[in-house]
């Protein structure tokens, strides 16, 4: 491994994992995924029983890059490391096997957790896993040990801007952490506060757009040209659904930093308790009146802007629904206008191919199934029928005439050799 000066460490950007340790303040570049010095050191300190007189952090930082998919059944769920070595280091932290299982959750998670059984140490354990996976830390595990005066912590982050952010956010604060350990957990609590931050004027700058951009639309557009005013309010539609979608997914994050922040509470609530009824000697720092109600400030702090952040994503996403609504409502009227119109005409078609096609075809409501082609076939099978009838009637119309001037008799030459045969024929017994 290469040991360089906890503050001269340069920008670790092709770093893997980081051993930071608070009593030497140097920082480890473990190469290859090499963990057998650190495991060692780790070793060491757990088995040393002899509290030592000033508190010792070590901390694992491991860069969570993205799993190849050759490579995804050999390491644990979001972690670049293999599964031997993050076993390893759960096994060294004397953690609980069901520990394990429990870091494949894939949703943000935090919790206490039981030391090994085989352990007979009062220790203080607990992790968080955050529900996104670019935060600045994705995974935070921490392991208090009032008997051997330690503190040893896993931290995963996903890049190595995120890394080398860590190591200058551990080299600052470092006295602030050998005082008190828990306030480790609470900068991350404030990074989780930044990124919630940014997330939030991100999608709210995004629904302000989206505002704005609808508005200029309905206002270009003629209200007669229904074509581009349906087509541009389905694409407004669609935009405000991927916006809606985002401001869930905040909704989410901000609900676990709030959830995280009551959890920090707890976390400080149990250190002290730790602190008092730990077996004597005991050489945790203890924490003062000052630094609780420090850290219960701070805390309420945050807590106030993550709710203040929470309102205005909720109103961001009710108006967004209501947007998406009053669009929807629009377009369906005006299908339903479309809709009416398309059945008027297709009624009056039917009718007029009715008069052409056999009673039976309109009656079994074929013409009404078809109704894109029903009038071309009801006008070429009427005019068909039209057409035959022209032609029977021209070609009987002249034997009609011929057969009437032959045998027929008029009425006025009867009448006429009727009153001659009068005229020339003599009556009986004249």
């Amino acid at each position: 491994m290469n040991h360089e000066n906890l503050l001269g460490v340069p920008h670790l950007l092709s770093t893997n994992v980081l051993w930071w340790d608070s009593q030497a303040l140097r920082c480890e570049q473990v190469e290859g995924y090499r963990f057998d010095e650190c495991l060692d050191q780790f070793r060491r300190d757990q088995d040393n029983k002899t509290p030592t007189s000033n508190l010792s952090i070590n901390i694992v930082i491991i860069k969570d890059e993205p799993i190849p998919s050759s490579e995804r059944g050999t390491r644990p769920a979001g972690l670049s490391i293999t599964r031997d070595h993050f076993n390893g280091l759960v096994t060294t932290f004397h953690l609980s096997p069901s520990f394990r299982k429990w870091k494949s959750r894939e949703t943000g998670y935090h919790d206490y957790i039981k030391d090994n059984p085989g352990n007979h140490d009062e220790s203080l354990i607990f992790a968080v896993q955050s529900p996104r996976l670019r935060d600045t830390v994705t995974f935070f595990t921490m392991r208090i040990s009032p008997t051997t005066n330690s503190v040893m912590c896993i931290i995963t982050v996903p890049t190595g801007e995120h890394m080398n952010w860590l190591r200058r956010e551990l080299t600052g604060y470092h006295s602030t952490f050998m005082t008190c350990p828990i306030n480790l957990f609470n900068l991350l609590c404030r990074r989780l506060d930044h990124e919630n931050g940014l997330a939030t004027s991100s999608v709210l700058s995004m629904f302000e757009q989206q505002e704005i951009e609808m508005d200029n639309s309905c206002r270009s557009i003629q209200a007669n040209n229904d074509n581009k005013m349906y087509k541009k309010h389905r694409n407004v539609i669609i935009d405000l659904n991927k916006l809606n979608v985002a401001l869930m997914t905040l909704g989410c994050t901000i609900d676990f930093e709030l959830s995280a922040l009551n959890f920090a509470k707890g976390i400080m609530d149990r250190y002290k308790k730790l602190y008092e009824t730990s077996i004597s000697p005991n050489n945790l720092p203890r924490i003062s009146n000052e630094q609780d109600q420090i850290f219960n400030d701070e805390i309420e702090s945050l807590e106030t802007a993550a709710r203040l952040r929470q309102d205005m994503r909720t109103y961001a996403q009710k108006r967004a629904e209501h947007m998406v609504s009053l669009l929807s409502a629009h377009n369906l009227q005006r299908d339903m206008i479309t809709n009416q119109r398309i059945s008027a005409n297709t009624r009056n078609i039917t009718i007029l191919g009715s008069l052409f096609i056999p009673p039976t075809f309109v009656a079994t409501g074929t013409l009404e199934v078809v109704q894109p082609l029903g009038w071309i076939f009801g006008v070429t099978i009427g005019g068909l029928i039209l057409v035959t009838l022209i032609l029977l009637l021209a070609y009987m119309w002249p034997k009609v005439l011929s057969r009437d001037r032959e045998g027929s008799c008029p009425r006025s030459d009867f009448n006429e050799g009727a009153t001659t045969r009068s005229k020339t024929t003599t009556p009986p017994g004249s």
